[in-house]
């Protein structure tokens, strides 16, 4: 019996191997469209080759440090109320995603976030005086489009703005009778 399963295994490769290669070398593949055009690839043969030659590169003077007002974006806050409880601020890094910071929290470096007002966020050493103090811009007022009145929906019906009193009653539910099916005359027979 293990004969004739190993046979059957031994024909079973023999055939799939037949098959993968009969279909590799009589098949056509497909070509390209006739719009098709090859990449070519520009390398670049000039450049710097100093370090490569064993020249030291002298780093450039340091530049001087960026405002830190200009390094952090505040994007939004959520100050305490009537200042109890800890703070929360958006704020951006330079090029990072920005990330929710509590009060007291390292921002960056020795950066910490010393206090969360009402649209602003102030940034120093933990312990000093302030350093920067990010601003939210003032919200775009909607001017251009009307201010809609408020509907409610009542137990005395549908009320429209204040002083308008209900623009419509509720109508009590009542059982109607099912309509009666009308009966066909036979006489034109």
């Amino acid at each position: 019996m293990a004969s004739r399963l190993l046979t059957f295994v031994v024909w079973a490769l023999v055939a799939a191997s037949g098959l993968f290669w009969g279909l590799k070398l009589f098949t056509h593949a497909r070509g390209l469209p006739d719009n098709a055009q090859a990449t070519r690839q520009v390398v670049s043969q000039g450049g710097d080759l100093s370090r490569l030659l064993g020249t030291v590169v002298v780093a450039a003077a340091e530049e001087e440090p960026e405002d830190a007002s200009d390094r952090f974006k505040l994007l939004g806050v959520v100050a305490p109320a009537g200042h109890i409880g800890p703070g929360v601020a958006l704020i951006a890094v330079g090029d990072q995603p920005a990330r929710a910071w509590r009060t007291g929290a390292v921002v960056d470096g020795d950066t910490v976030l010393l206090s969360v007002g009402k649209r602003s966020a102030q940034l120093g050493p933990k312990g000093g005086p302030v350093s920067a103090e990010l601003n939210l811009p003032e919200p775009a007022v909607a001017a251009a489009s009307p201010a809609r009145p408020v509907l409610s929906i009542g137990a005395g019906g549908v009320h429209g703005p204040q002083g308008q009193g209900p623009l419509a009653q509720p109508r009590p539910m009542t059982a109607q009778p099912a309509p009666q099916p009308a009966q066909s005359n036979d006489d034109d027979e």
